[in-house]
């Protein structure tokens, strides 16, 4: 592909297929599960019988083994005759469930192998697709309780397969986070700043810091950044230039335009954005570029995104309307991210919005949708992405300058050329957490990419 951010991208030839990868096919029979069913219940008639008996077995032997003037009192031959049964059956029922899980595992190893043995005579690609998707997900219901290097070597040649049609690259993501954060916290936002993270929580409207040690990221208690009696819960947070004249790292805004200049070893400092018309709509979401602040404000009474020119990372002056004669409908923008020639909106039905900036006395004209290209010869016939759900949108400048998006739907983080020609999506090699993605970030000094589900905080390193 080319290189991120190229300007300029002209169509291409389609490409032809990759090479298919091709699977073992090996005739196994098809998963019995309710074959555990008589284990369980031979399980649980043993333990019955075994209770049972205890106390007559327990008088035996201990009359064999007592002089006859001797006796243990009642309590405990009580203690003992129940005791000894569950001990018993304790021992047996470890063996049980240990042999149990080799069941399951077998039994879901062996659909995931029928169902690549279907992908390698499919007749068509959309039934090639279907049958490797469907093993890959047998295959993780088998990983839950067993992983081999048989499961291993399987999940690599589907994914794969998978992977050459799709342009995604798996990445190895590991727990940022020393010691994890407060299962309270909800990562709505991740700031990578030098070898510092900074993570809003959407559940208090507080910034959690954490500083890059020898053994990961590790929060650091003193910082404060959050709701003050002037400021409420900060909805949205931002980096500033080093240097700046409040010695601040980063902008955090409320949801009635006060906002936070928060600081490293330094307590943060109030202040209130003068208000466009005299009056607010509900602010959501901001963006820094070139000096300038964006803010965007969806509400009717509002639609509109607010410039405020920056004076060394303070702004004091009134906002400046972004748009000229059309206004595109924000009601449901989510996010918004400024380039040097565009400012992509997205909005909460997952699609993305491209007002390109007028020059040379030209007005700014938006496109909503905005068109992402897409190139891989199997995406010819079904819309773009339709699969996917973007949730964030990130901009990344120069050396690399690029468009990530959030895809809460796989999970995966989708990269676009400027000019929105799909190029690859990273995934994580191995599923992370049952439920979406919080927040993302790209830290591209570091090549590094982050990924929050909840309070749980993951990084892997871009190729």
């Amino acid at each position: 592909p080319a290189a991120p951010g190229a300007r300029g991208d002209t169509p291409q030839a389609a490409a032809p297929p990759p090479k298919r990868r091709s699977l073992p096919r090996v005739r196994l029979p098809r998963p019995n599960l309710s074959a555990l069913a008589p284990l369980l219940l031979s399980l649980w008639d043993g333990l019955g019988r075994a209770l049972g008996n205890s106390r007559r077995a327990l008088g035996l032997l201990l009359a064999r083994l007592l002089p006859d003037e001797q006796a243990l009192p009642a309590s405990m031959m009580a203690f003992i005759a129940v005791a000894v049964p569950l001990i018993v059956v304790a021992v047996a029922s470890t063996v049980y469930f240990q042999q149990g899980k080799g069941d399951l595992y077998q039994a879901y190893f062996e659909q995931a192998q029928a169902y690549a043995a279907q992908a390698d005579v499919a007749e068509s690609e959309t039934a090639r697709r279907d049958a490797w998707e469907q093993a890959l997900a047998s295959l993780d219901k088998a990983e839950r309780y067993q992983q081999t290097e048989q499961s291993q070597a399987l999940r690599r040649a589907l994914l794969d397969n998978l992977d050459a049609r799709d342009g995604i690259v798996r990445l190895d993501f590991q727990p940022a986070i020393y010691g994890g954060l407060s299962r309270r916290i909800v990562v709505r936002r991740i700031l990578p700043y030098d070898d510092d993270l900074y993570l809003l929580d959407e559940r208090t409207g507080a910034v959690v810091r954490a500083q890059l040690t020898s053994r990961g990221y590790q929060v650091d208690a003193a910082f404060r950044c959050g709701p003050t009696p002037r400021v409420g819960p900060l909805v949205d947070i931002v980096p500033l230039p080093r240097g700046n004249a409040l010695s601040a790292v980063l902008l955090g805004m409320d949801a009635d335009g006060n906002v936070l200049y928060c600081r490293s070893g330094a307590a943060a400092l109030e202040a209130v954005l003068p208000s466009p018309n005299g009056n607010w709509g509900a602010p959501r979401a901001l963006d820094f570029f070139a000096g300038n602040l964006y803010l965007l404000d969806p509400h009717p009474r509002a639609n509109a995104v607010w410039v405020y020119p920056g004076a060394d990372g303070v702004f004091r002056a009134l906002p400046v309307f972004f748009f000229d004669a059309q206004v595109p409908a924000l009601e449901t923008a989510v996010d918004l991210a400024r380039t040097p020639d565009d400012l992509f909106l997205l909005h909460a039905d997952g699609r993305l919005a491209r007002c390109i900036v007028g020059t040379g006395g030209a007005e700014t004209r938006c496109e909503d949708p905005a068109p992402l290209r897409d190139d891989r010869p199997e995406a010819q016939d079904t819309p773009a992405f339709a699969a996917a759900h973007f949730t964030q949108v990130q901009y990344v400048a120069p050396p690399d300058p690029a468009l990530y998006l959030l895809d809460e739907a796989q999970p995966a983080v989708y990269l676009f050329s400027l000019q929105l020609r799909f190029l690859r999506q990273y995934r994580p090699l191995r599923p992370l957490a049952e439920r979406a993605p919080t927040a993302f970030a790209v830290h591209n000094p570091a090549r590094r990419v982050f990924l929050a589900f909840d309070n749980e905080v993951y990084f892997a390193v871009l190729p």
